[in-house]
């Protein structure tokens, strides 16, 4: 039990976090209030860490509590608990009798875990039927029952065996977009039969998760709702981990179907014989008696559930009175969004919401308490999902983003096939992060959802980011500063952009030799067919998982810096290489430096050593050797070998863009080193004294798929590494393609914490983000080494070269002196 100090800091941190974060999305779960936490806390703390004497009565009651919530009596209807919405579908799903003949039938407008139950139809392969149907489908079946005509020969049709049942799977309110599918669905199916099943012998479960948080739910009116599904966490907020199947004993159907159950733990069966496979099952008219495995989360159903039923029906007055200002907060906010507009008229808001009517009977409307979304950029074509979300993040304003849990209704109103979905599948298996566009199409959507915690004071904030992001976005695309910058150039300047600048003077070389951690800065380095040596040639390994470590997933790897010291041998003139790990912790036993040379890699002393101060168990191992001992082995997380290129460059000038772009926002700059690459080069001279640093930093952007054009856009495919001395042979380099970025850029290399902010990555988002997947729309893309287009899936910031060099030809180049030289577009 905790101390009374505890419990204090633990309420002083809830009181925090709520003032911190200004939550958007009420689905994932309404906000607890302080008030129910401290109720929910006092009784908890006073709870016994066993079942409490009269636990059995007590938790009839919490029963029939439940029960009147939803409108429903003990004598028709029973209460299973379980640990949410999920669960409970899950368990309906395993124990109805997937036999021939019999068939599942889904709105395909449902959350994933309704998708589901279709692996226990295919588990049982017997010849069990599945239909999935989308909302369109829905309304013209309803439309041909109440015309009295038969839309489709598939339907109303009574011929099967009164022995062939079916279960038909729909949601109360769907979680994409807030749809409301009437409960009164279930009574025309029951009436007019579907799919050849007569309507008595289809069992009718509803995902009543969102719909219970912001609506009350009167079954007794629905009394053809034979089972219902919800989650306690999303309609009070606290605590998580409890949910109920509400669903009808007194339905011959419910009784043929989910009577028999497959699997039996705790106290479900009266007997069970150890030797055999015989069991005495309990004599019970209600199923909680035999679906309830194992020992109840008491503490939380007894105490947890009295406090949040109270809250909501003294405190607040109701589910009526929630649902009522939930409504008033939408059509607020609604009203805020969809008046959004750009100078040139282009809307802002593109809106995915259900049409207002639909024929006499509403099978689905708008259900109030939902906005899902999609922002424009001024030309029209959508801003990145995740952009929206870290935007407002940074803001401190909790949004959900992304395809929220719901392929079907991504699928309906994004316009994405069946082949869309199996491509964005393959392509999202790499270290990237989530795939947003495809074929110019963006992939998923920022949703705002409300409960009883909201105001219009935060839906003001929310308008006044998505604001700013617009602004931003126009001041980029439009006339403005960009514009003046570039009319501004003199003859004499545009002479020397065209014919001298095609010199770029390297300002820094860095070498990477452990992929996903720091890298070195060095003066001079060798460099042959395969890029730099000892660049990324080694990784560190978990020993447990086998996946790789980085700086990305493991923070503390930002202690470790890790240099090599190069000899040339005298006789063969070869290079030998010493590895100097120096860690910036201590760790009790170990010295704070590790140096062995590189045929040592694989000894005990390294792993240890790693083990020990990076703080979980690692090994070194070269990439080429990860690759053959665990590239053919499943669950293998981080196959990412090698990077997609031998170098990567970038020109100092685009980071003093970017951090313009930052400035201008209140945001920190950045270093070059964020963006990791081999090679930082700069402007000559004599080009830099002939532009101002306005004139540098606001170049118009160019016609294409970028907004922020920088100066890596303007060169062509081919480079080179010169020095000083003509008489050397310059290193030819070919671009492979524009470096895709995810957010190991946001990773502060000092500390390995992400920025809150999740800059810069989140500009670079919004202004360098390519929509279009095919090659011939942008110059800035360009076919890799196998053949393969880069898709239009994340921001673009550096340029990847491969060395075109005699095989086993090594130079060394030195930093004094070196340059980077390719013609401008």
């Amino acid at each position: 039990m905790l101390s009374g100090l505890h419990y204090i800091v633990l309420l002083k941190y809830v009181y925090l976090v709520l003032e911190m974060v200004l939550s958007k999305d009420a689905i994932g779960k309404t906000p607890k209030s302080l008030p129910r936490v401290c109720a929910y806390l006092s009784h908890r703390f006073r709870a016994s860490n066993s079942l409490p004497e009269g636990f059995s009565e007590s938790l009839e009651r919490v029963r029939a509590r439940v029960l009147r919530f939803f409108g429903a009596s003990s004598t028709t209807h029973d209460v299973v608990f379980t640990s949410g919405a999920t669960a409970g579908l899950k368990l309906v799903g395993e124990n109805f009798q997937w036999k021939q003949s019999n068939g599942l039938i889904y709105v395909t407008d449902c959350h994933s875990s309704a998708l589901g139950i279709r692996e226990y139809v295919s588990a049982a392969r017997a010849g069990t039927a599945i239909y999935p149907i989308d909302r369109n489908w829905c309304k013209n079946w309803l439309s041909s029952i109440l015309g009295d005509s038969i839309a489709d020969n598939r339907t109303c049709k009574k011929v099967k065996s009164r022995e062939d049942y079916a279960l038909f799977v729909y949601t109360g309110e769907s979680n994409f977009c807030g749809t409301r599918y009437h409960l009164d669905f279930c009574r025309f199916i029951h009436q007019n039969g579907l799919f050849d099943f007569d309507g008595e012998n289809i069992v009718t479960l509803v995902d009543g998760a969102k719909l219970a948080a912001s609506h009350p739910i009167n079954l007794d009116l629905y009394s053809d709702v034979d089972i219902l599904v919800a989650s306690f966490y999303k309609i009070f907020g606290y605590p998580t981990g409890v949910g109920c199947i509400i669903l009808r004993k007194d339905r011959p159907r419910i009784l043929h179907t989910l009577s028999t159950k497959c699997y039996h733990g705790g106290g479900t069966i009266l007997l069970a014989n150890a030797q055999s496979l015989q069991i005495f099952p309990k004599r019970s008219d209600n199923f909680h008696d035999t679906w309830e495995d194992g020992t109840l989360n008491f503490v939380d159903i007894l105490v947890g559930l009295d406090v949040g039923l109270n809250w909501i029906e003294y405190s607040i007055g109701g589910m009526k009175v929630i649902e009522n200002h939930i409504y008033e907060i939408y059509c607020y906010a609604r009203e805020q969004l969809v008046t959004l507009q750009y100078s040139n008229g282009q809307s802002i808001i593109h809106m995915y919401e259900e049409d207002d009517c639909y024929g006499t009977f509403r099978l689905c409307e708008r259900g109030g308490s939902i906005l899902t979304m999609n922002v424009r950029l001024p030309d029209g074509s959508f801003m990145s999902p995740l952009s929206i979300y870290y935007a407002c993040l940074s803001k401190r304003i909790l949004l959900r983003s992304g395809m929220l849990c719901n392929p079907g209704g991504c699928q309906f109103y994004l316009g994405f096939t069946e082949a869309d979905i199996c491509h964005i599948a393959k392509l999202s298996s790499s270290c990237w992060d989530r795939l947003e566009y495809l074929d110019g199409k963006v992939i998923g959507a920022v949703r705002i959802s409300f409960g009883v915690h909201s105001r219009k004071e935060d839906i003001l904030k929310l308008v006044t980011v998505l604001k700013e992001i617009c602004h931003m976005a126009w001041e980029q695309t439009n006339s403005g500063p960009a514009d003046i910058g570039n009319h501004r150039r003199s003859n004499e300047v545009t002479e020397v952009s065209l014919h001298s600048n095609r010199f770029y003077v390297v300002d820094k070389i860095f070498i990477y030799p452990i992929k996903g951690c720091r890298g070195m800065s060095v003066k001079q380095w060798p460099i042959s067919s395969e890029g730099f040596l000892y660049d990324r040639k080694y990784c560190l390994v978990h020993s447990i998982t086998h996946s790789l470590l980085s700086i990305r997933n493991h923070a503390r790897i930002s202690a470790l810096h890790v240099s090599i010291n190069l000899t040339i041998t005298k006789d063969t003139g070869s290079t030998v290489a010493e590895l100097v790990f120096e860690s910036t912790e201590s760790v009790e036993g170990f010295s704070k430096i590790l140096k062995f040379y590189e045929w040592e890699w694989n000894q005990q002393k390294v792993h240890c050593w790693l083990s020990s101060v990076l703080m979980i168990p690692c090994q070194l191992m070269t990439i080429e050797a990860y690759k053959s001992q665990y590239s053919s082995r499943k669950g293998v997380k981080g196959k990412k070998y090698r990077n997609d290129a031998h170098l990567l460059v970038i020109c100092g000038q685009s980071v003093e863009k970017i951090n313009d772009l930052l400035q201008f926002q209140n945001k920190k700059p950045v270093l070059a080193e964020v963006f990791r690459p081999n090679l930082v080069v700069k402007q000559s001279q004599v080009v830099s004294c002939s532009l101002s640093k306005e004139n540098r930093t606001t170049v118009a952007p160019k016609a294409g798929p970028v907004l922020l054009s920088l100066e890596e856009d303007r060169w062509k495919d081919i480079a080179w590494l010169s020095t000083n001395n003509f008489s050397d042979e310059k290193i030819q380099m070919e671009f492979v393609g524009d470096c895709i970025r995810c957010m190991t850029i946001c990773i502060d290399p000092e500390s390995g914490n992400f920025r809150e902010d999740r800059e810069p990555w989140l500009s670079l988002s919004t202004y360098r983000r390519v929509i279009s997947e095919r090659e011939e729309d942008s110059k800035t893309f360009k076919k890799d080494r196998i053949g393969k287009t880069w898709k239009g899936r994340g921001p673009l910031f550096g340029r990847l070269y491969n060395v075109s060099m005699k095989i086993d030809q090594i130079r060394w180049i030195y930093l004094e002196g070196l340059h980077f030289e390719t013609e401008r577009a």
